[in-house]
Formats: C-alpha cells, sequence, structure tokens
C-alpha cells in the first residue's frame, strides 16, 4: 500500500515505518489483541521529521502516520502534541493526533511525563479556536489515559478518575450547546464508573437549568432510570428529550431496565408512568409512556 502510493514522496526508511505500522494496526482491529508498537532510537531523527512533514503537508495519510509517530515516545509526542495544537494543520490531521495520543506508552515509558500530556488533552478540550471535533477527541483520549493509568495504579494528580470526571463535567456545561463536544462529556462520564454516572443522573435530575437536563438526556446511552423519571419532568423540552432519548435507543431497554429494579423502585417509576400518560398534553411523551407501561403491566 504505502510503498506504491507514497514511494515518491518518503524514503525507504519512513515507507517502512509506515508499513509496520499499518500491519499492526490491521492485526489490532483484526484479532482484537492489544496495540503493540516496535520502538525507534535516536537515529531515527531523519525519519521522524520527514513523517511530521509529510503529515502536516498532506502527503502522508492522516490514520496511520500519527500511529508512526507514537512508536517514536517522547519525541514523537512533542510532534504530535505540536500538530495538534498548531492552527495551522488542518483539523482533520490534529483530531488524528489527538486520537493517537491514546497509544503513548504513558505506563513504562518514564521519558514520557503524563501530567504533561494530561495539560495537553485538557488546553485541547477547552480550546474555543479548535474546532469541535477536536476539543470532543481531546476529551475522549484524557479518559482513555485516565482509565489506564487507574488500572495501572499510576498517581497522577491530573489524571485520576475523579479529576477527569469533574473536568468532563465542566466541559459539558461549558459547550452544552455544541452536539459532538457534550456527547463526549456524557460519553467520558458514562466510562468513568459509578462516580461518573452519578455526577451524569445529578444533571440529568437535578440541575436547575432544564436546558441542561435536557442536553444531558439526549446524549446518555447508560443512565436509562432517570431518563424515565424525567417523562414526568416539569419542562416540556425535558420530557421531549426524554421522550427522544426512549426512541433513540429503544422502548425494551428501558423496559428491561425497570423490570430489574427493586420493586418499591419499579412501583415508583409505573405510577410516574401512568401519571404521564394521564395527565401529559404531549402525544409523543404519552406514547412512550404507554408503550413502556404495555411492555410491564399488560
Amino acid at each position: 500500500m504505502f510503498k506504491t502510493r507514497y514511494s515518491s514522496v518518503v524514503s525507504l526508511s519512513s515507507w517502512y515505518v509506515l508499513s509496520l505500522t499499518h500491519e499492526t494496526f490491521e492485526h489490532h482491529h483484526q484479532h482484537q489483541h492489544r496495540y503493540s508498537r516496535c520502538r525507534f532510537s535516536s537515529s531515527n531523527d531523519d525519519t521522524l521529521e520527514e513523517l511530521v512533514r509529510g503529515l502536516e503537508f498532506g502527503h502522508l495519510p492522516h490514520d496511520i502516520t500519527p500511529l508512526a509517530l507514537v512508536s517514536f515516545g517522547a519525541r514523537g509526542l512533542d510532534a504530535l502534541t505540536k500538530i495538534a495544537v498548531s492552527n495551522a494543520a488542518s483539523s482533520t490531521v490534529r483530531v488524528s493526533c489527538v486520537v493517537a495520543m491514546r497509544r503513548v506508552d504513558i505506563v513504562d515509558d518514564t521519558s514520557i511525563d503524563p501530567s504533561e500530556l494530561v495539560r495537553v488533552l485538557q488546553r485541547l478540550a477547552r480550546d474555543d479556536v479548535a474546532c469541535p471535533r477536536v476539543r470532543a477527541e481531546a476529551l475522549r483520549s484524557l479518559c482513555a489515559i485516565a482509565r489506564r493509568l487507574a488500572m495501572s495504579s499510576a498517581n497522577v494528580p491530573l489524571a485520576n478518575i475523579e479529576s477527569v470526571i469533574e473536568f468532563a463535567r465542566d466541559c459539558f456545561l461549558r459547550d452544552r450547546d455544541v452536539k459532538i463536544v457534550r456527547d463526549a462529556a456524557v460519553r467520558v462520564l458514562e466510562r468513568c464508573g459509578a462516580s461518573g454516572q452519578l455526577k451524569l443522573v445529578e444533571l440529568i435530575l437535578r440541575h436547575d437549568s432544564a436546558n441542561v437536563r435536557a442536553c444531558a438526556i439526549r446524549g446518555t446511552s447508560k443512565c436509562l432510570a432517570p431518563v424515565i423519571l424525567c417523562l414526568a419532568d416539569r419542562n416540556r423540552s425535558v420530557r421531549r428529550a426524554a421522550a427522544g432519548c426512549v426512541e433513540r435507543l429503544g422502548w425494551k431497554r428501558f423496559a428491561d431496565v425497570l423490570r430489574e429494579r427493586p420493586r418499591v423502585q419499579r412501583n415508583a417509576l409505573i405510577s410516574s408512568l401512568r401519571e404521564v400518560r394521564g395527565c401529559d398534553d404531549d402525544g409523543v411523551v404519552k406514547d412512550v409512556a404507554r408503550r413502556l407501561l404495555g411492555a410491564l403491566v399488560g
């Protein structure tokens, strides 16, 4: 693939790095093995610079080249960071660099400072100038790094799960009108275990702003019981968002959640659905409540 398409713009050593990276990447996707990397020594400075230039000027594939840069350890990460924060690079290239940062060996490579990587990703996630895709992927990469560090029991204050939860919540509130960033923040909260999901439940049920509650509902795919309660929310837009969430994810999933709840909780939710079915003036919301009740009590 690379020899035919890119041999005119890269040297043999760069072509080899790209080919090897592509082969490893494909193997990872086909066999679901952990992504492995070959390491390159400092003697490969020319190859590194050539890969960076090729990526910046669009001569090399934006999906594989950042992964090849990861193979160069701290020097590769520095190159990825410079491209990711640069407004000169295209949005597609910047997104690919941010995604590749998830592959950096932050556990075993002592030359890489995880705290600095976290600061870079936080800066990108908050960058109003960056395109929403860059900000969303920065959030996802931050979550992936925190989860890896947690699994290895590494102590990096900026990248512990609780810090990421608070950061994702702040990003959600700050960018709730930007769908791709908002949804990424919700996904991060959902992937951060019980603590993250509790923060999301608080946004869905307790936040003073109806817009915040509705946006959190539109993004969730796991906190389903609170969504059922929101079918009876005092605000019409929140009720509509809850009904839309049920239709998006499928009412059968919600019915299964109801069946799995303790009897007291299940009965309370059923009572709420009956109230919605009998009183709500929105046909869409009433129809959703009717279908859920039908699945539960016939």
